[in-house]
């Protein structure tokens, strides 16, 4: 993939209410690691504001405007009257802004940091992680170590990934992957309104449908659960783990990679591979899959497919129905239990009673 920059770098990692970034201009974080400015992706003419490796400049781990692209090269990063980050083209108008926890800000200044963070406070304020907006919580298909992968229930952000729309275009594709919050927190992905896959809930080491979450191994990981925040992130271990990052691809897949100092270049440590029994309710009601048989879908005992000729042709998503009506008297305990509860309901419904 083949991106487009003019880029003459300030020797400075910030920038404060006075100064402007143009398209042409960059900045570089303090250490070295990433750099913000304008870019072009493939073929493309749209410009776009983004974040990026110094060592690989074509790997890109954050877009603002990714859903409104310029198309020419008058882009302008500067603060507004609120002390919030504008991207505007000809004429000023704006075509991306950042929505700051707190407001207005005095003192504005936008610092991008060496872990690859954006952020935005107040210049006067001696707390510099006190931050009124950062680009870690608007996440685009990257998630970097530090990143928080979740929900903040304060503030109402949701911290997901959505791939690229096609390799010349960063706009959202088909897939989200995002915190399930309702029950015990778990990792969706969706396709459109459809649920695609899962992970399962967190069980205190990883997540349950994916055991492959402690690849992480010499990386830090955490959980946070709370009544503020629920979320993922890990971190580097010290200055000789791997630098790695996780991305979600247009094809719904995700992927670890790794960034090799000896090829210059990033190399695939494990993929998610998300297999046709990780797929939400491929085998439908009352079907079991086992990836290691075929078919891979067979139905629960006491039960016979739904439709057989569908069933027959590899199609299992209408599951299976109960092979003989149900009885009530003898029998498994879970049969017996269900039988005292239909009694219960035509009871309370006869006698216009409620539970």
């Amino acid at each position: 993939m083949i991106f487009s920059y003019v880029n003459t770098s300030f020797a400075i990692d910030a920038i404060r209410a006075n100064q402007t970034i143009t398209d042409g201009n960059t900045i570089v974080s303090a250490g070295g690691n990433f750099e913000l400015g304008f870019f072009s992706p493939g073929s493309s003419k749209n410009r776009y504001l983004g974040i990026w490796y110094m060592m690989s400049k074509s790997t890109l781990v954050w877009i603002a405007n990714r859903e409104t692209p310029l198309t020419n090269t008058s882009g302008v990063v500067r603060f507004n009257n609120k002390g919030s980050i504008v991207v505007t083209s000809d004429g000023g108008n704006i075509v991306w802004t950042s929505i700051s926890k707190k407001a207005p800000i005095k003192n504005p200044a936008v610092q991008l940091l060496d872990n690859g963070n954006l952020v935005l406070r107040d210049a006067a304020d001696s707390d510099l992680e006190n931050y009124m907006w950062e680009s870690f919580d608007y996440p685009v298909d990257t998630q970097l170590p530090g990143m928080k992968f979740g929900v903040d229930l304060v503030h109402g952000i949701d911290r997901c990934l959505t791939p690229w729309r096609g390799v010349d275009d960063p706009a959202p594709g088909n897939f989200t992957h995002r915190m399930d919050t309702n029950g015990f927190p778990q990792l969706l992905l969706w396709k459109g309104s459809v649920l695609w896959a899962r992970a399962g809930p967190w069980v205190g080491l990883w997540f349950s449908g994916n055991s492959k979450t402690k690849m992480f191994g010499f990386y830090a990981d955490e959980f946070v659960f709370n009544e503020k925040e629920i979320y993922f992130r890990y971190e580097l271990a010290d200055d000789n783990t791997p630098i790695s990052r996780y991305v979600l691809n247009p094809d719904g897949e995700s992927s670890i990679m790794i960034w090799s100092h000896r090829n210059q270049d990033w190399v695939v440590y494990t993929t998610l591979h998300m297999g046709k029994c990780d797929r939400y309710g491929f085998c439908g009601p009352y079907g079991g899959c086992n990836p290691n048989n075929y078919p891979r879908c067979e139905c629960l005992k006491g039960f016979v497919p739904k439709l057989s000729e569908k069933w027959k042709a590899g199609n299992w998503s209408d599951g299976c129905v109960r092979e003989s009506p149900m009885t009530c008297g003898s029998g498994e305990f879970y049969e017996v239990f269900r039988c005292e509860i239909a009694r219960y309901a035509k009871f309370m419904v006869q006698h216009e009673l409620k539970p």
